[in-house]
């Protein structure tokens, strides 16, 4: 997930750097055969949680394992505050079976990552413009939204109290079958509130606002009045 959020950021500073490119012509739509509208503000409807799958290793009773299933689906969403690497930034990913969408606003501009069918479209929606990506591009963000998260091959290791966010908290911890990484998963009251993923000697730390089950419908929209800017054609 650092690299998704590394990558939502250098795509907020491109944006900046190639606004002036564009002509003024509005785009053909950049997905044909894809309903598309401008930001929607409806209110999204999530879909009934469903979690029964098991996480491997882990015993009945552990408050982690709903959301471990519900991340497993492939059909979720999430709103958070990650701290790393590449310091703190506010997010939301919307995960449905066909698509991935991020948002999250820099300077009071909303921006959005929508990765569908190997190809990214970054839109900025101030000044509403969409930049298709090239191939390359797109791979490399497809395999980072792939990383969002991942909970495939969890095994259960500890239950525990540790410290999160300045407070004393109950945790329960896993590890992946490789041992490369290692995830606490963070409870006030048993409500998830964070999760923190060691990897690579790296820690990433997610405040959550929300998980849930069912994805966003409206961030997984393609406004097709917006203007268009093929990065490739332009040489990006």
């Amino acid at each position: 997930m650092k690299k998704t959020v590394l990558f939502l950021t250098v795509f907020c500073m491109l944006f900046a750097g190639c606004a002036n490119k564009a002509g003024n012509d509005p785009a053909p739509s950049p997905n044909a055969g894809t309903e598309a509208t401008e930001k929607s503000t409806d209110t999204p409807t999530h879909q009934e949680a469903n979690p029964t799958a098991t996480p491997e290793g882990a015993a009945d009773g552990l408050l982690s394992r709903m959301y471990i299933d519900i991340i497993k689906s492939g059909d979720y969403f999430m709103k958070a505050k990650v701290e790393g690497e590449t310091g703190i930034n506010e997010f939301a990913v919307s995960v449905s079976p066909d698509s991935t969408a991020m948002e999250t606003e820099t300077d009071g501009v909303l921006y959005t990552v929508l990765i569908r069918e190997g190809v990214t479209y970054m839109i900025n929606h101030d000044s509403q413009m969409i930049i298709t990506s090239s191939a390359e591009v797109a791979n490399s963000a497809s395999n980072m939204a792939g990383d969002a998260l991942s909970t495939e091959g969890l095994i259960f290791e500890a239950k525990g109290n540790g410290s999160f966010s300045g407070e004393s908290l109950q945790y329960e911890e896993y590890k992946t079958t490789a041992g490369d990484t290692t995830m606490r998963f963070f409870f006030r009251q048993n409500a998830l509130v964070g999760i923190e993923s060691v990897s690579d000697g790296a820690t990433t730390t997610y405040v959550i606002e929300e998980i849930s089950a069912g994805h966003r419908s409206n961030m997984h929209v393609i406004p097709e009045s917006y203007q268009l800017l093929d990065m490739a054609a332009l040489g990006g």
